[in-house]
């Protein structure tokens, strides 16, 4: 039995569906009701659990000579990979809004090589100024003037790479002169 097939394999011939469920809300009530610990409560900030993401210290261990890391992720989901131990190890998060961002950067081509990194490495952005999700172009532009529905159709513009209207861009304009808009474009 075969569960997943490389995507280059069956992409002539097959039509992939991606059902993606919202299952972390039951997730959370589960391990609540098991452990007795309310997820509401837990702290987000605990230095000890946030140090992991940039060294392995509070583990008790180093890492680096055996397995070439020096963060603590290895059995964190989606934190373990070389490519993203890289990205900790790169950008050293200090909160637990960098490690959502660095999450949405580590997915997707060219979303951190080739982009997000090579503004960070110039020192022209931090990782919690970059466009770490598509989410991020909406809540920017609302956050700086624009109306929300303008924002979401720039959004969906940009997320699907059809560009955008010169329009589009006036209004942009606009908002940057009243409201300080600042947009990097890497070329």
């Amino acid at each position: 039995m075969t569960t997943h097939f490389d995507y280059h394999v069956i992409h002539d011939d097959l039509v992939k569906l991606d059902a993606l469920g919202h299952d972390d809300p039951t997730f959370l009530k589960m391990l609540s009701d098991l452990t007795g610990v309310e997820y509401k409560n837990i702290k987000m900030d605990d230095k000890e659990t946030m140090s992991i993401f940039s060294s392995s210290k509070a583990l008790g261990v180093d890492l680096s000579s055996e397995l070439r890391t020096t963060v603590g992720t290895l059995g964190i989901p989606e934190f373990g990979t070389q490519f993203v131990r890289g990205m900790l190890e790169e950008t050293k998060p200090k909160t637990f809004a960098a490690l959502v961002r660095i999450s949405g950067l580590s997915h997707g081509t060219d979303v951190w090589l080739n982009n997000a990194r090579d503004l960070i490495a110039a020192k022209k952005a931090t990782v919690d100024e970059v466009i770490a999700c598509r989410d991020d172009i909406m809540n920017y532009l609302i956050q700086k003037g624009l109306d929300k529905k303008h924002s979401f159709f720039i959004m969906e513009k940009v997320r699907k790479g059809k560009g955008l209207a010169s329009e589009d861009e006036d209004e942009m304009k606009k908002i940057k002169y009243q409201n300080g808009l600042s947009i990097h474009v890497k070329k």
